[in-house]
């Protein structure tokens, strides 16, 4: 008997692959355990400690997701935050990705569309980054420059939506994958045994509030003795998420816009930053007490410092053949997307590495460090004096 398999939560039906959404009624799939268990790998860190409940890929890829910190920011009314901004990404969802880029792996996939989701798509290719894949972006013109940068010099080719074919797997955020990736949150908040009631989690699609409750079912089902209420925080404007409506153990909750600001500058004065609607679990979870409100991402991304200061270094060899010698603060002036550190630093490493050649030119009392590339001809420094 296999371990999982994949089935619509409306028709029943089973299928062998992680659809996104039934072929035959247009539901949401979801992954289910013939025998579920659990059972914590405390060698191994992130979200595959979980494995039992988790799909059995021979490949388990992980970029360091999972095992974020879990905070008691309010002694007094008992109140914690589960804060994923400490994901590689800044977000949530790299728990997802990684689950999504291990079965892309395992079934050697290589063409994969993303439909676009900001922090989904932003994600999912950060954890691709390496797979000898084709990956086809929709409304790539949308997607962030940063993203994108980190394919210059990978195995993986970034197309346009529009040139995927019948071979290319889609992804879209809500996916029975995404699922199984989000609901360790809760496996982590059970692992730490803190006496709460409450999981507070920020809410538009209910995706996040569905991963939690599902992963609440199976640890019940492998025969734990858990008791959480779910509470979806929802902003007042918006319509109850469908996937959430009758599920036992989940709670919708609306809140003003009013008081997303006021959620959001409070975590702020405490030093958590993220961004508003991820914020507004935390002011139910105060309000309720005995809570742990979910922080789904924030500002930290992914580093693409080897790529931005290598880009850097082009600039500086093209402004210093095209106008000769030239201060630090002259070429930042002409690339000022850069900082005027990251301009010194590089200029520092050229110089080290030989590539450049520094004149000091005395200017009453001041010292002017003019840098030239190395081996070329000798440029008068008469026009580059005025800073």
């Amino acid at each position: 008997m296999r371990k999982y398999y994949y089935k619509c939560i409306s028709c029943k039906k089973i299928f062998d692959k992680p659809f996104n959404r039934c072929p035959y009624c247009n539901s949401l799939v979801i992954t289910e355990y013939s025998e579920p268990r659990f059972k914590i790998d405390k060698d191994r860190r992130g979200i595959w400690r979980y494995s039992t409940l988790l799909p059995d890929f021979n490949v388990q890829i992980s970029k360091g997701e999972g095992l974020t910190p879990l905070i008691n920011i309010d002694r007094e009314n008992n109140v914690y935050i589960k804060n994923e901004r400490h994901n590689p990404t800044g977000s949530y969802v790299d728990r997802s990705s990684a689950v999504i880029t291990s079965y892309v792996s395992e079934n050697n996939i290589s063409k994969i569309g993303i439909l676009y989701s900001e922090d989904f798509t932003t994600s999912l290719l950060y954890y691709l980054n390496d797979r000898s894949v084709e990956i086809f972006v929709e409304d790539i013109l949308n997607t962030d420059l940063r993203d994108l940068m980190r394919f210059l010099d990978s195995k993986t080719v970034i197309k346009t939506f529009s040139q995927k074919d019948d071979e290319t797997m889609i992804f879209e955020y809500m996916n029975p994958l995404t699922i199984e990736g989000l609901k360790t949150i809760l496996f982590e908040i059970y692992e730490k045994n803190i006496d709460i009631e409450n999981i507070v989690v920020p809410t538009e699609r209910g995706v996040l509030a569905y991963s939690l409750y599902k992963g609440l079912k199976e640890l019940r089902d492998a025969g734990l003795d858990v008791s959480y209420n779910i509470i979806a925080v929802i902003s007042r404007q918006n319509e109850e998420p469908e996937i959430l409506r009758g599920l036992k153990d989940v709670k919708i909750m609306k809140v003003s816009d009013e008081e997303i600001i006021e959620s959001f500058m409070r975590l702020f004065r405490r030093g958590v930053e993220t961004k508003p609607l991820s914020a507004m679990s935390y002011i139910v979870a105060e309000n309720l007490r005995n809570s742990v409100a979910v922080i789904t991402m924030g500002f930290k991304t992914y580093s693409t410092s080897h790529i931005r200061s290598r880009t850097l270094k082009q600039h500086i060899i093209n402004l210093l053949r095209e106008k000769g010698p030239m201060t630090a603060y002259q070429i930042w002036r002409e690339i000022p997307s850069y900082s005027l550190r990251g301009v010194y630093k590089t200029l520092k490493n050229m110089e080290l590495r030989g590539e450049v050649d520094v004149i000091i030119e005395d200017k009453g009392f001041r010292k002017i460090k003019y840098y030239m590339l190395r081996n070329v001809k000798t440029y008068s420094l008469d026009n580059n004096l005025s800073e």
